[in-house]
């Protein structure tokens, strides 16, 4: 698997340079995780096959949590709301991670947002409570680019916390050669007591030789990903885009379901405003070539004609023009590098929850490749 070619490429360029490492042991690293959705830091740690115990998870959605239970099931306890529950009954973690609420920072709302003001910035500071709680040896925080909007007062209240060497860079799966986008702020707080260097010059050394010998080029087409049009989830999901056509042509159709529109476009969309998106991205590129995502208005469409996928999103129709049709729901968490032949997903799980969990998770690529940053920590 390329993650687990990734760690050995990289603590081959960084352990020369780093006195007294050592390489993971046998020994089971605990790792808890809040705003959990599905888990990429453990499916991570688990397609690297880091030994390792998953202790606690959180997350309000009742679905995601039924996610959780049935495919990495932690020991402890799946949280239902890290602001209702007390920091006192967490068991310790060597790794905490949290990709917390995003919707404060995004950049779609930068005028209208109150920044960390807000309710959904809450989970932000519960957070805080727990590093000063808990004291992992290795925290990663994870969030969008419009974090910039706040890293300075992030960092300031980081820095009290006084017992954490702190590190961060944004991280994009295209960097390690991903045909999907999803560029992320990572945030990285090492413990003094936990860590092997003390000089704060050669962990930033150490992290910039992680990430640098990660990085190649984009060499696959994200259609490489998706699912083959003989997959049954595929012809199911287009036998009822062909009846939903019917039912258009009759005068029958029904709110939500897919149709055929956009003149001569054979692409399977729901609403006309999708056409139209559709239809602007081709006028755009002018090739067949063509991605993005027509749940964005027509006047902020981005397609793309590299084979790379844009921002998978919760509520995105992501459409690829070589395939044509969009991305389903779990070809999102296809396309983050979750191995679904692998994953026990309950059949209650529709579609639309899977793209939900795709466009809110981390890349396992990215957070495999940040979690080498355990090659710091003695455990």
């Amino acid at each position: 698997y390329p993650l687990r070619r990734q760690r050995q490429m990289c603590i081959r360029d960084s352990a020369k340079r780093v006195q007294g490492f050592r390489r993971l042991g046998a020994a089971a690293l605990r790792i808890g995780t809040d705003c959990s959705g599905a888990e990429a830091p453990v499916w991570a740690l688990r397609e690297m096959r880091v030994p390792h115990r998953q202790i606690f998870s959180c997350d309000v959605d009742p679905t995601v949590r039924s996610f959780i239970q049935a495919a990495s099931p932690p020991e402890t306890a799946v949280y239902e709301d890290m602001l209702r529950r007390s920091v006192d009954e967490l068991a310790d973690v060597d790794i905490y991670v949290v990709g917390f609420p995003r919707t404060p920072y995004s950049m779609l709302r930068r005028h209208s947002t109150r920044l960390l003001r807000e309710a959904a910035a809450k989970p932000y500071f519960e957070l805080l409570r727990v590093l000063r709680a808990k004291r992992p040896a290795l925290a990663i925080l994870e969030n969008v680019l419009g974090l910039r909007s706040v890293l300075p007062r992030i960092l300031r209240d980081l820095k009290k916390l006084r017992w954490y060497n702190i590190v961060h860079f944004v991280l994009d799966p295209p960097q390690l050669g991903e045909p999907v986008s999803r560029p992320r702020f990572y945030i990285l707080l090492l413990r003094h007591d936990a860590v092997v260097l003390q000089n704060m010059a050669d962990i930033t050394d150490f992290v910039t030789s992680c990430l640098r010998a990660a990085r190649k080029p984009v060499k696959q087409h994200v259609r490489s990903r998706m699912l083959p049009k003989t997959h049954e989830q595929v012809r199911e999901f287009l036998r009822n885009a062909a009846t939903a056509r019917g039912q258009a042509r009759r005068g029958g159709s029904k709110q939500g379901v897919p149709v055929f529109r956009g003149g001569s476009s054979s692409m399977p969309l729901s609403s006309a405003r999708q056409a139209e998106a559709w239809a602007s991205a081709l006028r755009i590129r002018g090739v067949a070539d063509v991605i993005a995502d027509v749940s964005q208005s027509s006047d902020r469409i981005n397609p793309r004609t590299d084979g790379v996928c844009p921002t998978l999103t919760p509520n995105g129709i992501c459409c690829v023009g070589l395939c044509q049709r969009p991305i389903l729901g779990c070809e999102k968490l296809l396309l983050h590098g979750f191995p679904l032949h692998r994953m026990k997903i309950p059949a209650s799980i529709s579609q639309r929850a899977l793209g939900l969990l795709g466009g809110n998770t981390m890349h396992l690529q990215c957070i495999g490749l940040v979690l080498l940053i355990l090659s710091l920590i003695h455990i």
